[in-house]
């Protein structure tokens, strides 16, 4: 019930966003990812966003950049409102090129109905951010847990690719749409955040992982919801990793179309 309410209410908003005109600025964008400490990922993150927002055309409207590949998921943290699907190519040990979706040309609607993605996705951060400004580390993580078993369902399948923004838009997504929330969310609320990829017993996984005290602790906010359990909410990293027989992987760019 209470997803159904905060759906409806979210929607909403969303209907009368659609009715207004948005100019977000490169200061707007770069906001949005002042809090991540690794520059490729903060790189990565708003690069995406300028060709989302057609504020980046050039030549080529698809291709965001090249990036270095390191141990984050780098398509998680990225998949944030782009409701098509990333697409990488060129992919070595080091590097790859990530492209936006399949489209090869974006007109004036796509960019506009990118402006109210983002949009209602900083009503989300927005709201959280005020509700837990005097709140703990340990407080905001649980917070934001169950703000977003609140507003989504699991589904494995999803009609549209998963990320935090097609999550607030439908109310449903999988593990990868919770994961992003959880990251765009957390880092904006001022906690120190980050997104894993692993193998499981149940294929590939995505999680998130929080420092508290120079300690790491797992929210499996997607696993939380699924289970109706609060045992995945701050759970020691080497627990978790134990406890639910996954492998970390490098980058989650093995399950995408290359």
């Amino acid at each position: 019930m209470k997803k159904k309410i905060l759906l409806s209410i979210v929607l909403a908003i969303w209907l009368i966003d659609c009715i207004c005109s948005f100019a977000f600025t490169e200061a707007d964008i770069e906001a949005l990812y002042a809090c991540e400490t690794d520059s490729n990922v903060q790189s990565m993150g708003v690069e995406m966003l300028r060709k989302e927002l057609g504020l980046d055309l050039e030549e080529d409207p698809r291709t965001i950049g090249t990036f270095s590949r390191s141990t984050n998921d780098f398509i998680t943290m990225t998949s944030l409102i782009n409701v098509k699907k990333q697409t990488v190519k060129d992919v070595t040990d080091t590097s790859f090129v990530l492209r936006l979706g399949s489209t090869e040309h974006f007109d004036d609607n796509y960019y506009a109905e990118r402006a109210q993605d983002l949009s209602l996705l900083l009503y989300h951060i927005n709201y959280v951010k005020a509700a837990t400004s005097v709140m703990s580390d340990t407080q905001k993580a649980a917070f934001i847990n169950d703000y977003i078993c609140n507003s989504f369902t699991f589904k494995r399948q999803c009609q549209q690719p998963p990320s935090a923004v097609s999550g607030f838009k439908t109310g449903v997504t999988n593990c990868r749409g919770y994961t992003a929330s959880f990251y765009i969310i957390g880092r904006n609320c001022g906690l120190d955040v980050s997104a894993e990829c692993a193998h499981n017993s149940t294929g590939t996984h995505t999680y998130n992982i929080v420092y508290i005290d120079g300690n790491a602790y797992v929210v499996d906010t997607s696993a939380n919801d699924l289970y109706s359990t609060t045992e995945f909410l701050l759970m020691p990293y080497a627990s978790y990793m134990a406890e639910t027989h996954s492998t970390k992987v490098q980058d989650s760019l093995s399950d995408l179309e290359i």
